[in-house]
């Protein structure tokens, strides 16, 4: 029987020669499926559950309570200094991956440090490199440019008023920040002007060979420089770990955090570098491939995923790793040969930052927004 579904399909009513009142049609050819609802073509698919992170939020009080995974035991502060109050952030995040090392340059020297400056105050400072080494405490190099560093052609020879100790220093908005060798004391150096114009004694910062820092360095303490400012991070009695924020252009105390570890001590860690507020530690730096130890959020007192985060030795005498925030790159120093790590992150919400800029306006800037100077440094 011709049904209104096979006029609608065959022009409306039956050819010529057919019988209307026939009982067996035949049809030749695929017909068309049936009309069907949309939800039926193209099914609601259930979303794919979220991973879980972290609650993130700042505790109050003197004492912190055990939230920070198995590494850590406690976090208190540093007895002696006074705090004049950490404030927001300018950027949450959380490491996701660090690329293989890049070679850039070699050097005889097993012991010391490279550096760029993560906030420089010029162009002509945007440019330069600078350079130390344990043989020469009196001394760091300055390179104008990559070219100049790569060929190993010092653009000027800076002599210090007081030895540096170790191999963790940072070179930030114009000044050189360093330990004093054989004293408690942290300084900063202004390149322009020459000369030490802040000082801060650490309470209990080591100043001889019974307490590093790390497992294979002969450093104290170790500068940092994040999204954030301005670090350091120094070896405290016992199995604890001392940070403390500091402001960089007169070195005052913003917050300080006393860190007690559970069974081995950080001094058998690799090294550590702050990124976006939270402590890495590095395992192994004699390893060719090593893990991630730690991973403690300063901000919120709360341990981020570090399982699957890994580092590279490739010539397992690194003695020295820093983070640049400006470049997005991890800098080592392994047998004397200077590496870059490219390194990826997510962004974090964790409503600690700043309104201005944005997370995602600081992930895609460029990486610095300087203007021109007037002096030839």
């Amino acid at each position: 029987m011709t049904t209104s579904r096979d006029h609608d399909l065959f022009g409306g009513s039956p050819g010529a020669g057919l019988n209307e009142g026939a009982q067996n049609d035949v049809y030749y050819g695929r017909l068309p499926p049936n009309i069907t609802d949309q939800d039926n073509l193209c099914p609601m698919q259930e979303a794919a559950p979220c991973r879980e992170c972290p609650t993130l939020v700042y505790p109050g009080g003197r004492g912190f309570p055990v939230a920070y995974g198995s590494q850590v035991r406690n976090v208190t502060r540093i007895e002696g200094l006074k705090a004049k109050g950490l404030g927001n952030r300018t950027m949450a995040c959380e490491l996701s991956a660090v690329g293989k090392p890049v070679f850039n340059r070699d050097s005889r020297e097993r012991y010391g440090s490279w550096m760029r400056d993560a906030s420089p105050p010029s162009l002509l400072d945007a440019d330069k490199y600078w350079y130390t080494h344990e043989r020469q405490p009196r001394l760091l190099f300055e390179y104008s440019d990559k070219d100049k560093f790569d060929r190993k052609i010092i653009t000027r020879n800076i002599t210090l008023p007081e030895r540096h100790q170790g191999n963790s220093h940072v070179v930030y908005n114009g000044s050189f920040y360093y330990h004093v060798r054989g004293r408690p004391e942290i300084v900063r150096f202004s390149l322009r002007q020459g000369q030490i114009t802040h000082r801060l004694e650490l309470p209990l910062l080591a100043a001889n060979r019974s307490v590093f820092l790390y497992n294979s360095s002969y450093t104290y303490a170790d500068f940092a420089v994040d999204e954030n400012g301005l670090w350091v991070i120094y070896a405290l009695p016992g199995n604890n770990v001392g940070v403390v924020k500091l402001q960089s252009d007169n070195l005052d105390v913003l917050h300080t955090w006393n860190i007690s570890f559970q069974g081995d001590s950080h001094a058998k860690d690799g090294d550590m570098i702050m990124v976006c507020g939270v402590l890495y530690g590095i395992k192994s730096l004699t390893e060719s491939n090593t893990k991630f130890s730690l991973a403690l959020d300063l901000y919120t007192i709360q341990s981020l995923p570090y399982g699957d985060l890994t580092f590279t030795n490739p010539f397992r005498q690194t003695t020295m790793v820093g983070y640049n925030p400006r470049h997005k790159e991890i800098y080592s120093w392994d047998k004397g040969n200077q590496l870059t790590y490219p390194v990826k992150y997510n962004a974090l919400d964790d409503g600690s930052s700043t309104d201005e800029p944005s997370l995602e306006a600081l992930m895609n800037a460029p990486d610095y927004v300087i203007t021109e100077s007037d002096e030839n440094v």
